[in-house]
């Protein structure tokens, strides 16, 4: 944190530095893979409490960003240049979106065909049909109530968190604090402020539905596999991470078949050991992480740009992005290491 706000400044006294394009020449990084989750204009309490959905209009503007550096390619175009080691002669970016929620089929897919702009939607099986819904947006339906509930309610929720030492500093951080083992005392804390998740998922529906999945892989966009239902895999031992894996990866190719066998990590990859990648060698033709620009180990491991972490002015910060990377190459640190 202390060194990206080190660069940004630097950035502010050199005013702009480089646009994207004069960056990618400098760093031999043609390809930017950016990421989001959702675009809406609509409140939607199920992400509220966890990050800031980009409107429609925003989600429009840094199209047109990437449009004016970048060109858009598929991500069979990408895994061709993997196999032959050969780096794309040219600025080209890739979208892809996580979680398989319902605005991917009816806001952003309509945006994208329009455009021309090939992306990936990575899916959990676990949430397709609105079959479950994932632990973090438990936790923020939970979190919309808690500044509204009676005392009374607030002080049986804190009562049940202090019988199983899971209460830190207010309710409200420690409901954030909850991890994906921790599913049941989720439940329960929703039974206590009259919650019902079931009912949420019916009225809100926030996921995808097989078929709406299954038009968006008819149309030529591409579905990929991103955990069976979203567990933070360094809570995970080795054997948990490869079952979350292949079984999010059988249901995705015996659903949606594609050239492509792909799995985009659940929050984040940087601690996920190569003993990992080497047991899904053969099974896995791609997977994607979440660490920015930057380089990794695994050839075939690739790093995405996080879209939803900047609020202010994209092209900016995308340039304190490169600009980091052009100090942690001259550092010696532009490689992300496996052990």
């Amino acid at each position: 944190m202390i060194e990206h706000r080190w660069v940004k400044s630097i950035l502010g006294q050199v005013g702009g530095l480089k646009n994207p394009s004069s960056w990618v020449r400098t760093l031999g990084m043609p390809l930017l893979l950016p990421f989001y989750h959702t675009v809406s204009d609509e409140a939607l309490p199920h992400i509220h409490q966890l990050y800031k959905v980009k409107r429609i209009e925003t989600f429009e503007q840094e199209l047109n960003t990437l449009l004016r550096y970048y060109e858009p390619i598929s991500i069979k175009d990408i895994v061709e240049r993997i196999r032959i080691q050969k780096s794309f002669d040219r600025p080209v970016f890739h979208l892809t979106f996580d979680d398989g929620l319902r605005e991917c089929y009816e806001v952003i897919a309509p945006i994208l065909r329009r455009r021309g702009v090939s992306a990936s939607f990575f899916i959990n099986p676990a949430f397709v049909d609105n079959g479950q819904l994932f632990y973090k947006h438990q936790i923020s339906v939970l979190l919309n109530c808690v500044d509204t509930i009676l005392e009374n309610q607030k002080s049986r929720v804190t009562d049940y968190l202090n019988n199983y030492s899971i209460f830190y500093q207010d309710l409200k951080k420690s409901i954030l604090h909850l991890k994906h083992h921790q599913q049941n005392h989720l439940q329960e804390i929703a039974a206590l402020l009259a919650i019902d998740f079931e009912d949420f998922l019916k009225t809100q529906q926030p996921y995808m539905t097989f078929e709406q999945i299954q038009s968006l892989h008819e149309e030529g966009f591409h579905i990929g596999a991103h955990s069976w239902d979203h567990p933070m895999y360094q809570e995970l031992d080795l054997g948990q991470q490869l079952e979350q894996t292949r079984k999010s990866l059988e249901y995705v190719n015996e659903h949606f078949p594609s050239e492509v066998r792909s799995f985009a990590f659940p929050f984040y990859s940087d601690l996920i050991t190569e003993r990992f990648f080497e047991a899904l060698s053969t099974e896995l033709d791609i997977s994607f992480g979440t660490s920015g620009v930057k380089l990794d180990q695994i050839p075939n491991h690739l790093h995405r740009f996080p879209m939803e972490k900047f609020t202010i002015n994209f092209e900016r910060e995308l340039q304190v992005e490169y600009l980091a990377y052009w100090v942690k190459q001259r550092a010696r640190r532009g490689v992300l290491k496996r052990f």
